[in-house]
This record gives C-alpha cells, structure tokens and sequence, in this order.
C-alpha cells in the first residue's frame, strides 16, 4: 500500500479549508444579493464576514502553497523542469493571492461603512440601515431583522455627496401598523449654509410578525 507523502496531504488539507471559506464568503455574498443581511452587532455584517473569510481563506493558500509548490517541483529530476515548475507554483500563487485580496479589499469598501439600528417603540420591528455610501454617492440600504442575526432586504435611500444623515441623528421615524416612514436630511449644508434645509422621505414596507 503506497503511503502519500505528508506534505501532500498536509498541502491538500490547507487547499481543502480554504477552498471552504471561500465557498463560505460566496454563499453570503449571494445570500446578500438575494436580499438577506447577517448582521452581529458592533458594526459586524456580511460584509465584514465575508472580509473576514477571504483573509482566512488567505493565509491557508499560501500555506497550502508554500507546502505544495516545493512538493511538486522536486516531482521533476531535470534542474530546468524543477526550476519552471517552481516558477508556475509561484505565479499561480501571486494570482491567486492577489484575486483574494483585491475583491476582500472591493467588497470592504463597497459593504459600507457603518450600520444604524433602529427598533419601534414596543420593540416589535427593528430596522437596520447599512450606510453603503462612497465617495459622493450616498445610498443607504434598509433591512428589517427577521430572526437574531438575519435581516431581509426592504427599501433604498439616497443622499447628495455621500452625506450619511443617520449616524449624526438628522432623521426621524414614524411608525405604522405595515410601515415606517423614514424622514431624513439629504445633505448636511445647503447652498445658503442651513444645515439639511433638504429632506428625503421613504416608506419602508414592514413584514408581518
């Protein structure tokens, strides 16, 4: 019975766990598309989940590659064959390092960068706005929480320049047996200096409990 090596399989097991997280990091990307939010607390949400499981994923390939590529290269007898498949190993392994990276550091800047919670009086809705605002663009994304942690999709809001009017409290919340009426300042400074003279106002549809 042929034993396989132990770096094969320590490489494979490394390449096993981070294929799985980044399996992970696609379902929440695709459950977030599809309307579904998880969100912890403490500014933690998908977004930041799916950071978190991309650097993960991360740090087991380059494990599993620094296992592997050594592995396979001493495969070749030849120095030439031994030195080229060092050198695939190793631009494979950039590529793949920097994908990882670069759509870790994308979905970072595009999940937002905060969240407001917001509950009704009696406690029986509670609404989560992911500020997704960049640069001058300002777009605020409604979800009402479901169940603990997951939140489901309801509504979009729109502000000038970027400008986030919920974390600094310019807004107001008016509830209602089937929805919340959401008023808010559209910029912080008007062309005349008064502070949010222009006001937005959206009525988040609230699911039944």
């Amino acid at each position: 019975m042929k034993i396989l090596p132990p770096r094969l399989i320590t490489g494979a097991n490394l390449l096993v766990q981070a294929a799985s997280l980044m399996a992970l990091a696609y379902l929440l990307r695709v459950l977030q598309d599809s309307g579904t939010l998880f969100y912890l607390g403490a500014g933690i949400g998908t977004g930041q989940l799916i950071v978190v499981a991309l650097a993960a994923a991360w740090c087991f390939f380059l494990g599993a590659s620094w296992t592997l590529v050594p592995w396979f290269s001493s495969l070749f007898s030849h120095v030439f064959l031994r030195r080229a498949a060092g050198v695939l190993g190793g631009v494979i392994t950039c590529a793949w390092l920097l994908l990882l990276a670069g759509y870790g550091f994308l979905t970072l800047v595009f999940s937002g960068p905060g969240y407001q919670r917001i509950s009704a009086p009696a406690g029986e809705h509670t609404l989560l706005i992911n500020n997704q605002s960049i640069l001058l663009i300002g777009s605020h994304a409604v979800y009402e929480q479901v169940q603990g942690p997951v939140y489901e999709y309801r509504d979009q809001m729109l502000t000038d320049d970027g400008y986030d009017p919920f974390s600094g409290g310019a807004f107001s919340v008016q509830w209602g047996e089937k929805t919340a009426t959401i008023s808010f300042a559209v910029y912080s400074q008007g062309e005349d200096g008064n502070a949010g003279d222009r006001s937005g106002r959206a009525v988040i549809p609230l699911g039944t409990r």
